[in-house]
C-alpha cells in the first residue's frame, strides 16, 4: 500500500493528482515571482501546501497554495544566496565600506579601477 503525507486532508492519491496536475501551475507561478531560479522549488512547495493545508478554513487549495509555494521558494533561496539586503546590511555595520560595493557611473574611462591594481613586478 502506498502511503502519502501524514496529517493531510488528502489520500496519497489525490496527493499524486494535485503534485501532477499543479506542477506546472506552481513553477509559472514561482517563474513570476523569481525567474527561472525558483522553478526547482516548485514541487517543495506543493508538498508543504499539501501538508498545511486546511479546508475547514473555507479556502480552496488553489487559492491557498501560492502563498506556501513562495514562501518555500524564497527560504531555500535565502539559505543559498543569503538574506535580501545582508550586503547592505554588512556596508552599514561599518565592517565594509558602502565605496566596496559600488563604482562610480562617472569613472567610466578613468583610472579608477586602476587606482588601487598591484603595482608591475
Amino acid at each position: 500500500m502506498q502511503s502519502g503525507l501524514r496529517g493531510t486532508a488528502f489520500t496519497p492519491q489525490e496527493q499524486n493528482d494535485i503534485c501532477r496536475d499543479c506542477l506546472p501551475w506552481a513553477e509559472a507561478i514561482l517563474r513570476r515571482r523569481f525567474g527561472s531560479d525558483g522553478v526547482e522549488y516548485a514541487g517543495l512547495g506543493l508538498v508543504a501546501a499539501l501538508k498545511s493545508f486546511d479546508p475547514s478554513r473555507g479556502y480552496s487549495f488553489r487559492e491557498f497554495a501560492p502563498t506556501v509555494l513562495i514562501r518555500t521558494a524564497s527560504r531555500q533561496i535565502q539559505r543559498i544566496i543569503g538574506t535580501p539586503g545582508s550586503a547592505k546590511r554588512l556596508a552599514h555595520s561599518g565592517r565594509v565600506a558602502v565605496e566596496d560595493f559600488d563604482v562610480p557611473s562617472n569613472s567610466v574611462g578613468s583610472d579608477y579601477m586602476h587606482r588601487d591594481a598591484a603595482p608591475d613586478l
